[in-house]
């Protein structure tokens, strides 16, 4: 490729993978939750699309509502979680 810019070399053309992500509040999932119950999936795959109007694919919702309502909060820990101890070794 003799006489093309090195600019050109450098170049990639695939997407970031952070566009695709997203973050879903507690009240999202507490919305979400309750549509689900009085109106059924697709109604909370509405629900969700109005929240995340990224996400236009209703499959793909449905199953982010599959996903989000299984979703268990995580164990409460008290206090500092412990180190895990180290065989020390003596240097000489």
């Amino acid at each position: 490729m003799a006489g093309a810019p090195a600019a050109a070399l450098a170049r990639v053309a695939r997407p970031p993978h952070a566009h695709w992500m997203f973050s879903v509040t507690e009240a999202d999932v507490t919305a979400i939750r309750s549509v689900l119950d009085t109106g059924g999936e697709l109604a909370a795959a509405m629900e969700f699309r109005q929240r995340f109007p990224s996400i236009t694919d209703i499959e793909h919702a449905r199953e982010c509502v599959r996903i989000i309502v299984k979703w268990q909060p995580l164990p409460v820990t008290h206090g500092r979680l412990a180190r895990a101890q180290r065989p020390r070794t003596g240097k000489g």
